[in-house]
């Protein structure tokens, strides 16, 4: 199963690491969508330029174990590595971090503060070559959870897709996520270095710390069939928020 993107832009309801849009503004996903549409107030990043967003000056959040990434993006640049969204904790030198592979699927890249062992969850099957669609990652983080494949979800365009990875170690119970206890964040470009630009716009990014949140909170499905974004002011962001 999956879900075409609508999106209904609403005011932006905080500015730490927010881009947003027009209200009134909607589109849908694949054919139906201009390859030259753009989400008015979203971010352009080019990677010729370096074009990144950087928050520092972070500290430990309400949790270390548990919270949820969520990006409104649409691609441009293909077949090359890039980073969405990434933490960075300099003093453990510990990172987490979103990214596109040459191959056009998605990995996820955390090391733990308190483990020595990088994970990562690797798509398998599914590719993302449409840079004609807007597109939804919503990601929850949470290892308190007694099962290891629970610890970690992900979701596109309301579609969980947790199934389409590999793991290659169980990340382990109650084990920290550097997303949760960073000093930095990066938007566009990977958290410890300049490097992996990201190509293409980037309508919002939210992150909700010490919560683990489904896709249901960042939109629904209309009667028609397509994944509505929704606004999110009603959300508890928490301390790094």
């Amino acid at each position: 199963m999956s879900h075409n993107l609508r999106y209904n832009a609403l005011p932006c309801p905080w500015d730490k690491s927010c881009f947003l849009f027009a209200d009134d503004m909607m589109l849908s996903g694949g054919a139906a969508a201009a390859a030259g549409y753009v989400i008015e107030g979203s971010g352009v990043f080019n990677p010729s330029d370096n074009d990144h967003l950087e928050r520092t000056g972070m500290s430990a959040g309400d949790s270390n174990t548990t919270g949820t990434l969520e990006i409104v993006f649409k691609r441009s640049l293909l077949t090359s590595d890039q980073v969405l969204v990434g933490a960075n904790n300099t003093s453990s030198s510990d990172l987490a971090y979103i990214r596109w592979e040459s191959a056009d699927k998605i990995t996820i890249v955390v090391e733990p503060t308190d483990a020595s062992t990088a994970l990562s969850w690797t798509g398998t099957s599914q590719e993302f070559r449409d840079p004609s669609a807007w597109e939804q990652l919503v990601i929850q983080f949470d290892t308190t959870e007694a099962s290891a494949g629970d610890r970690c979800t992900i979701e596109h365009n309301g579609v969980d897709i947790t199934a389409n990875f590999t793991q290659t170690t169980d990340i382990g119970q109650n084990k920290t996520i550097p997303f949760c206890d960073p000093d930095s964040m990066k938007i566009g470009q990977h958290p410890a270095n300049s490097n992996n630009d990201f190509g293409g716009y980037i309508a919002r990014v939210s992150w909700v710390d010490g919560s683990a949140l489904d896709a249901t909170n960042y939109g629904e499905e209309t009667n028609d069939g397509y994944w509505q974004i929704n606004d999110i002011s009603g959300l508890t962001y928490g301390t790094n928020g």
